[in-house]
């Protein structure tokens, strides 16, 4: 019998016309319309940085390519998108690893495509001294080839200058604090965005990514680690997001912040997907409700960090059912 549930998607988690006609154009190997879309946003730099974002993840094996384009017409734009596919090929590369934990055949390969990056995204923030997505884009470039940590930061520091409020840019700064051994830094440092935004401020979600981050590496376990070590972790983990933990009431109060901004920020089903990972892993189906009614069917990997699709049917089966009660009912 068929799932009276329908199938999710995982990679359209965001509302953009000229984006989805773009991709469309892509399926023809027309690169033309890429190009057009990333001009034509650089006063708009959130939209342009999910443009960058989700165009550089349909090309992953093509950044040669987008390169040598880029190279041939003289255009930063593609420069930023060559930079970030190859940001996105080392990624693939290294999983969920780390790189200093990779095989050293596969770790040589992934910091390759890092150093691939570097020079597109550098040419690139040179030619648009305004636009603060390649230098974005950098920063996790110069954490992952564990560079001197000052630059990175001093990196950091050149996307703020260049946009303060850039969510992709703040999204990566936590990104990178959270591969530092001290997670009180990346705490403070999301704790401190929430204070310092507005009702519908994106940047209320990063207290959300901090928290799913502090659970998985509460889970975190050696590959020969004991039964006894393995439990101890799921135990940490589950606890970590309980219904009634700190952290999830930390994450409710910044969700009804968001919920009280204006709606159709470029990356608003993104920031609806984190809050509703939370609150699903807490089984808190009245503050997951909103953020699962807004995302519908269309997901973001930040699922993985909890249960994944599994938890978000679960979720979803217990929202349509509240749905359905009448009011007092």
């Amino acid at each position: 019998m068929p799932s009276a549930q329908p199938p999710v998607t995982w990679d359209r988690a965001w509302h953009d016309s000229a984006l989805s006609a773009a991709i469309a154009e892509l399926a023809e190997s027309r690169l033309r319309p890429v190009a057009t879309i990333l001009a034509e946003c650089r006063d708009r730099p959130e939209v342009r940085s999910l443009r960058v974002a989700v165009l550089a993840d349909r090309l992953v094996g093509r950044g040669r390519g987008i390169l040598e384009l880029a190279e041939d017409n003289d255009n930063p734009d593609l420069l930023v998108l060559a930079g970030t596919i190859f940001v996105r090929e080392a990624l693939v590369i290294t999983g969920d690893a780390p790189i200093t934990e990779l095989p050293r055949g596969r770790a040589a390969v992934a910091l390759s495509y890092l150093r691939k990056a570097a020079a597109p995204l550098n040419r690139a923030a040179a030619a648009l001294p305004k636009d603060a997505v390649a230098v974005d884009h950098l920063q996790l470039v110069g954490s992952l080839l564990e560079v001197d940590r000052g630059r990175v930061d001093s990196v950091w520091a050149e996307a703020q200058r260049r946009c303060p409020t850039l969510f992709s840019a703040h999204r990566n700064r936590l990104t990178v604090l959270a591969t530092r051994e001290d997670q009180s830094e990346m705490l403070a440092f999301a704790r401190g965005c929430v204070e310092r935004a507005r009702s519908g401020d994106p940047r209320l979600s990063l207290i959300a990514s901090a928290h799913l981050e502090v659970a998985r590496r509460l889970g975190r376990v050696d590959k020969d680690g004991s039964w006894k070590e393995r439990q101890a972790a799921f135990s940490a983990r589950y606890d970590h997001l309980a219904r009634t933990s700190p952290a999830v009431a930390e994450v409710g109060r910044a969700a009804e912040r968001w919920l009280r901004g204006p709606a159709g920020h470029p990356f608003a089903l993104e920031i609806h997907n984190v809050f509703a990972a939370v609150f699903a892993q807490a089984g808190q189906t009245e503050l997951a409700r909103p953020h699962l009614r807004a995302i519908g069917t269309r997901l973001t990997p930040v699922w993985a960090m909890v249960d994944g699709e599994a938890l978000y049917r679960k979720a979803l089966k217990r929202h349509l059912r509240a749905e359905r009660v009448p009011p007092g009912g």
